[in-house]
């Protein structure tokens, strides 16, 4: 089993090297949307190895729910976009768990808990959503133990767990700690030193 030490320098050669090979912005990549889906797709499967709670949440599949609006051109069109970044990279495991990427039509928004519990999900990705409040679904995630994540800068200062931002050319990882603690994270201090950590 790898170190976190181990760990850590495959995170930060994966940021150097999917920064270098996705430069921004990126083709087709969504305004509010800055780092390309499947920059975050990888990122986000090397994060959850630096939760050490992840081995003992199951023997099952680590399910990452995308949560998008099939109404929504935005929205649909970055859930596709994560969708193809899981099936290019093939089979990953995360702490010995396979990870599969589902995906979940929230429409007013009003079910995503009951199809996040029907899926068994893990962790819940944010698309662009509109006309549902973000901090209302990410508290509820939160609540039923589901890591929210999401690419929507706008998103990250709100109450979602874990998401990614673009900084000088290269995708910044955003952790908000007390959120991500109460979903049932815990992770490594190394990421955290590595992450933008916020507080309340």
């Amino acid at each position: 089993m790898r170190t976190p030490r181990s760990l850590l320098a495959g995170l930060c050669a994966w940021v150097v090297a999917l920064s270098i090979a996705c430069p921004y912005p990126a083709v087709g990549q969504a305004p509010d949307v800055p780092v390309p889906a499947g920059v975050q797709f990888a990122l986000l499967t090397r994060i959850l190895g630096f939760d050490r709670n992840v081995p003992g949440r199951g023997t099952d599949d680590l399910v990452i729910a995308v949560a998008y609006q099939s109404n929504h051109v935005a929205s649909r069109a970055l859930m596709e976009s994560f969708e193809a970044a899981a099936t290019e990279a093939g089979e990953i495991a995360v702490a010995g768990r396979r990870v599969r990427v589902v995906t979940i039509d929230i429409g007013n928004g009003d079910r995503l808990i009951e199809s996040l519990a029907r899926e068994r999900a893990n962790v819940v990705y944010m698309t662009p959503l509109r006309g549902v409040n973000v901090n209302t679904l990410a508290r509820a995630a939160t609540e039923a133990g589901v890591l929210s994540v999401t690419g929507v800068p706008d998103y990250m200062r709100r109450a979602v767990c874990v998401g990614f931002e673009e900084r000088g050319g290269r995708p910044k990882i955003v952790i908000n700690l007390d959120e991500s603690r109460a979903a049932g994270a815990e992770f490594a201090a190394q990421l955290l030193q590595r992450a933008e950590v916020l507080r309340k």
